[in-house]
Protein backbone atom coordinates (compact mmCIF):
# COMPACT_ATOMS: atom_id res chain seq x y z
CA UNK A 1 0.00 0.00 0.00
CA UNK A 2 1.09 3.72 -0.56
CA UNK A 3 3.41 5.01 2.82
CA UNK A 4 3.11 7.57 3.77
CA UNK A 5 6.90 7.99 3.94
CA UNK A 6 7.14 7.06 0.06
CA UNK A 7 8.14 9.97 -2.44
CA UNK A 8 5.62 10.46 -5.73
CA UNK A 9 5.42 13.29 -8.22
CA UNK A 10 2.76 15.64 -8.82
CA UNK A 11 4.01 15.96 -12.32
CA UNK A 12 6.72 13.72 -14.09
CA UNK A 13 10.14 14.85 -14.74
CA UNK A 14 11.01 15.92 -18.53
CA UNK A 15 13.43 14.74 -21.18
CA UNK A 16 13.62 16.69 -24.59
CA UNK A 17 15.06 15.25 -27.41
CA UNK A 18 16.57 18.06 -29.47
CA UNK A 19 18.01 17.38 -32.95
CA UNK A 20 17.06 17.76 -36.96
CA UNK A 21 14.40 15.19 -38.92
CA UNK A 22 16.27 12.29 -37.27
CA UNK A 23 14.60 13.48 -33.96
CA UNK A 24 11.50 14.33 -35.69
CA UNK A 25 11.12 11.12 -36.47
CA UNK A 26 12.44 9.28 -33.73
CA UNK A 27 8.22 9.38 -32.57
CA UNK A 28 6.95 7.05 -35.30
CA UNK A 29 6.34 4.16 -34.36
CA UNK A 30 9.96 1.81 -33.21
CA UNK A 31 11.55 5.11 -33.20
CA UNK A 32 13.91 5.78 -30.63
CA UNK A 33 12.07 8.38 -28.82
CA UNK A 34 8.72 6.34 -28.71
CA UNK A 35 11.27 3.59 -27.35
CA UNK A 36 12.98 5.91 -24.66
CA UNK A 37 9.11 7.37 -24.12
CA UNK A 38 8.56 3.31 -22.80
CA UNK A 39 11.57 3.07 -20.85
CA UNK A 40 10.54 6.02 -18.77
CA UNK A 41 7.09 5.52 -18.50
CA UNK A 42 5.64 7.02 -14.96
CA UNK A 43 8.76 8.83 -14.51
CA UNK A 44 9.60 11.15 -17.09
CA UNK A 45 7.61 13.05 -20.16
CA UNK A 46 9.91 12.56 -23.38
CA UNK A 47 9.31 15.38 -25.47
CA UNK A 48 10.43 15.41 -28.88
CA UNK A 49 11.64 18.79 -30.44
CA UNK A 50 12.89 17.43 -33.55
CA UNK A 51 13.45 19.99 -36.58
CA UNK A 52 13.30 18.39 -39.87
CA UNK A 53 15.84 19.96 -42.05
CA UNK A 54 17.51 22.13 -39.81
CA UNK A 55 20.97 22.68 -38.83
CA UNK A 56 22.61 24.10 -35.93
CA UNK A 57 22.90 27.77 -37.19
CA UNK A 58 19.16 27.38 -37.13
CA UNK A 59 18.89 25.69 -33.80
CA UNK A 60 20.76 28.43 -31.79
CA UNK A 61 18.27 31.00 -33.45
CA UNK A 62 15.36 28.34 -32.27
CA UNK A 63 16.93 28.01 -28.77
CA UNK A 64 14.98 29.94 -26.89
CA UNK A 65 11.99 29.01 -28.26
CA UNK A 66 12.29 25.24 -28.21
CA UNK A 67 13.86 25.32 -24.05
CA UNK A 68 12.36 28.64 -22.95
CA UNK A 69 14.24 29.87 -19.57
CA UNK A 70 11.16 29.89 -17.55
CA UNK A 71 10.50 26.05 -18.57
CA UNK A 72 11.07 23.63 -15.90
CA UNK A 73 14.22 22.24 -16.03
CA UNK A 74 14.72 19.19 -17.80
CA UNK A 75 16.09 16.09 -16.02
CA UNK A 76 18.46 15.60 -19.96
CA UNK A 77 18.18 17.11 -23.22
CA UNK A 78 20.22 15.36 -26.12
CA UNK A 79 21.58 17.40 -29.03
CA UNK A 80 21.13 15.66 -32.33
CA UNK A 81 22.78 17.53 -35.05
CA UNK A 82 25.00 17.50 -38.14
CA UNK A 83 23.33 15.31 -40.72
CA UNK A 84 22.38 18.63 -42.65
CA UNK A 85 25.45 20.93 -41.39
CA UNK A 86 27.88 18.08 -43.11
CA UNK A 87 26.10 18.74 -46.20
CA UNK A 88 28.46 19.79 -49.46
CA UNK A 89 29.36 22.97 -49.01
CA UNK A 90 28.56 23.36 -52.81
CA UNK A 91 25.94 21.19 -53.62
CA UNK A 92 24.00 21.92 -50.80
CA UNK A 93 25.35 25.50 -49.65
CA UNK A 94 21.39 26.32 -48.02
CA UNK A 95 21.88 23.65 -45.49
CA UNK A 96 25.74 23.60 -44.95
CA UNK A 97 27.41 24.40 -41.62
CA UNK A 98 31.61 24.73 -41.93
CA UNK A 99 33.09 22.52 -39.52
CA UNK A 100 34.46 25.23 -37.34
CA UNK A 101 30.74 26.96 -37.28
CA UNK A 102 29.50 23.91 -36.58
CA UNK A 103 31.57 23.27 -33.22
CA UNK A 104 30.61 26.73 -32.21
CA UNK A 105 26.90 26.58 -32.75
CA UNK A 106 27.14 23.13 -30.27
CA UNK A 107 28.75 25.34 -27.82
CA UNK A 108 26.30 28.08 -28.18
CA UNK A 109 23.65 25.08 -27.17
CA UNK A 110 25.18 24.10 -24.51
CA UNK A 111 26.29 27.43 -23.08
CA UNK A 112 22.68 28.20 -22.70
CA UNK A 113 21.43 24.84 -21.61
CA UNK A 114 24.19 25.45 -18.68
CA UNK A 115 23.32 29.10 -18.32
CA UNK A 116 19.58 28.35 -17.79
CA UNK A 117 19.31 24.79 -16.49
CA UNK A 118 22.20 24.55 -13.74
CA UNK A 119 21.23 21.01 -13.44
CA UNK A 120 20.26 19.39 -16.52
CA UNK A 121 22.16 16.38 -18.18
CA UNK A 122 23.51 17.11 -21.52
CA UNK A 123 24.33 14.08 -24.13
CA UNK A 124 25.53 14.44 -27.99
CA UNK A 125 24.78 12.21 -30.68
CA UNK A 126 26.71 12.72 -33.76
CA UNK A 127 25.17 12.51 -36.77
CA UNK A 128 24.86 8.82 -38.74
CA UNK A 129 27.25 8.26 -41.82
CA UNK A 130 25.89 7.89 -45.14
CA UNK A 131 25.02 4.91 -46.90
CA UNK A 132 26.09 6.38 -50.46
CA UNK A 133 24.31 3.09 -52.48
CA UNK A 134 21.81 3.88 -50.52
CA UNK A 135 21.30 7.18 -51.26
CA UNK A 136 21.77 7.20 -54.77
CA UNK A 137 19.21 4.92 -55.04
CA UNK A 138 16.68 6.66 -53.03
CA UNK A 139 17.43 9.89 -55.01
CA UNK A 140 17.03 8.22 -58.44
CA UNK A 141 13.38 6.43 -56.69
CA UNK A 142 12.52 9.84 -55.56
CA UNK A 143 13.44 11.88 -58.97
CA UNK A 144 13.50 9.61 -61.39
CA UNK A 145 15.35 10.87 -65.10
CA UNK A 146 16.06 14.46 -62.69
CA UNK A 147 18.11 12.77 -60.03
CA UNK A 148 21.97 14.23 -60.38
CA UNK A 149 23.66 11.09 -59.80
CA UNK A 150 25.60 12.98 -57.79
CA UNK A 151 25.68 13.31 -53.46
CA UNK A 152 25.08 16.08 -51.43
CA UNK A 153 26.04 14.53 -48.56
CA UNK A 154 28.64 11.57 -47.79
CA UNK A 155 30.62 9.48 -45.17
CA UNK A 156 33.86 11.35 -45.35
CA UNK A 157 31.84 14.81 -44.45
CA UNK A 158 29.63 12.51 -41.73
CA UNK A 159 32.81 11.29 -40.30
CA UNK A 160 34.52 14.27 -39.98
CA UNK A 161 31.56 16.04 -38.22
CA UNK A 162 30.72 13.25 -36.13
CA UNK A 163 34.14 13.40 -35.01
CA UNK A 164 34.11 17.34 -34.29
CA UNK A 165 31.00 16.89 -31.89
CA UNK A 166 32.88 14.11 -30.10
CA UNK A 167 35.95 16.10 -29.53
CA UNK A 168 34.00 19.10 -28.18
CA UNK A 169 32.29 16.94 -26.33
CA UNK A 170 35.38 15.67 -24.70
CA UNK A 171 36.56 19.71 -23.72
CA UNK A 172 33.10 20.38 -22.16
CA UNK A 173 32.76 17.00 -20.64
CA UNK A 174 29.40 15.67 -22.15
CA UNK A 175 29.04 12.45 -22.62
CA UNK A 176 29.25 11.43 -26.92
CA UNK A 177 26.92 8.88 -28.38
CA UNK A 178 29.75 8.25 -32.00
CA UNK A 179 26.68 6.99 -34.44
CA UNK A 180 28.91 7.28 -37.13
CA UNK A 181 31.88 5.66 -35.58
CA UNK A 182 29.88 2.81 -33.96
CA UNK A 183 27.87 2.01 -37.06
CA UNK A 184 30.47 1.96 -39.09
CA UNK A 185 32.63 0.55 -36.90
CA UNK A 186 29.77 -2.30 -37.58
CA UNK A 187 29.22 -2.29 -41.19
CA UNK A 188 25.86 -2.44 -41.08
CA UNK A 189 23.84 0.03 -42.92
CA UNK A 190 20.81 -1.96 -42.41
CA UNK A 191 20.36 1.21 -39.61
CA UNK A 192 19.70 3.52 -42.62
CA UNK A 193 16.72 3.35 -44.47
CA UNK A 194 17.19 6.10 -47.67
CA UNK A 195 20.66 5.99 -46.83
CA UNK A 196 20.63 9.04 -44.12
CA UNK A 197 17.26 8.25 -41.70
CA UNK A 198 17.16 5.87 -39.67
CA UNK A 199 15.45 2.64 -40.27
CA UNK A 200 13.51 0.34 -37.98
CA UNK A 201 16.62 -1.23 -36.69
CA UNK A 202 18.94 1.79 -36.76
CA UNK A 203 16.03 3.51 -34.15
CA UNK A 204 16.39 0.25 -31.84
CA UNK A 205 20.34 0.84 -32.62
CA UNK A 206 20.25 4.46 -31.57
CA UNK A 207 18.14 3.99 -28.42
CA UNK A 208 19.91 1.36 -26.54
CA UNK A 209 22.93 3.04 -27.63
CA UNK A 210 21.26 6.13 -25.50
CA UNK A 211 20.10 4.10 -22.84
CA UNK A 212 23.52 2.68 -22.34
CA UNK A 213 25.35 6.33 -22.07
CA UNK A 214 22.69 6.94 -19.53
CA UNK A 215 23.24 3.99 -17.67
CA UNK A 216 26.95 4.56 -17.93
CA UNK A 217 27.56 8.29 -17.14
CA UNK A 218 23.98 9.11 -15.71
CA UNK A 219 23.21 6.54 -13.75
CA UNK A 220 21.39 8.20 -11.57
CA UNK A 221 18.34 8.92 -14.10
CA UNK A 222 18.54 5.10 -15.55
CA UNK A 223 15.87 2.93 -15.09
CA UNK A 224 16.10 -0.71 -13.93
CA UNK A 225 13.70 -2.84 -14.66
CA UNK A 226 11.56 -5.20 -12.87
CA UNK A 227 13.61 -8.43 -12.50
CA UNK A 228 10.69 -10.40 -12.84
CA UNK A 229 8.68 -8.95 -15.92
CA UNK A 230 11.52 -6.84 -17.48
CA UNK A 231 8.85 -3.92 -17.16
CA UNK A 232 10.50 -0.47 -16.69
CA UNK A 233 7.03 1.28 -15.77
CA UNK A 234 6.31 -1.13 -12.65
CA UNK A 235 6.51 -1.50 -8.70
CA UNK A 236 9.16 -3.72 -9.60
CA UNK A 237 11.39 -1.35 -11.45
CA UNK A 238 13.72 1.33 -10.06
CA UNK A 239 15.16 4.53 -10.82
CA UNK A 240 17.63 6.51 -8.40
CA UNK A 241 16.71 10.15 -9.09
CA UNK A 242 13.55 9.85 -10.81
CA UNK A 243 10.30 9.75 -8.63
CA UNK A 244 7.45 8.33 -10.58
CA UNK A 245 4.08 9.77 -10.83
CA UNK A 246 1.82 8.20 -8.12
CA UNK A 247 1.52 5.64 -6.45
CA UNK A 248 1.77 1.93 -8.59
CA UNK A 249 -1.18 0.53 -8.37
CA UNK A 250 -0.05 -2.70 -6.40
CA UNK A 251 0.25 -0.05 -3.83
CA UNK A 252 -2.89 1.55 -3.75
CA UNK A 253 -6.02 -0.27 -1.14
CA UNK A 254 -8.71 -0.37 -3.08
CA UNK A 255 -11.26 -0.33 -0.54
CA UNK A 256 -9.87 3.68 -0.16
CA UNK A 257 -8.52 4.18 -3.51
CA UNK A 258 -9.32 8.21 -4.09
CA UNK A 259 -8.66 8.98 -0.24
CA UNK A 260 -5.05 6.92 -0.98
CA UNK A 261 -4.33 9.06 -4.24
CA UNK A 262 -5.36 12.18 -2.80
CA UNK A 263 -3.39 11.84 0.46
CA UNK A 264 -0.65 11.75 -1.88
CA UNK A 265 -1.12 14.28 -4.07
CA UNK A 266 -1.94 16.68 -1.12
CA UNK A 267 1.52 15.77 0.81
CA UNK A 268 3.04 16.36 -3.19
CA UNK A 269 1.67 19.64 -3.58
CA UNK A 270 2.36 20.53 0.18
CA UNK A 271 6.20 19.73 -0.28
CA UNK A 272 6.66 21.29 -3.66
Amino acid sequence: MASPNEFYSVSPASIVLFGDSITQYSFSVGGFGARLADYYQRRADVINRGLSGYNTEWAVAALKHVLPRNMTEPALVTVFFGANDASDAKLNARQHVPLKTYKEKLKEIVDYLRSNFKSTRILFITPPPIDEPGRLKYQKSRYGQKASGVLERSVKLASEYASACESLGDELKIPVVNLCKMMLKEKDYGYLNDGLHLSPEGNKFVFESIKEAIQNHYHDIAVYPCKDTGATGSSGSTCPHLIKYLPWHDEIDPSVAEMTIQKVMTRVKSST
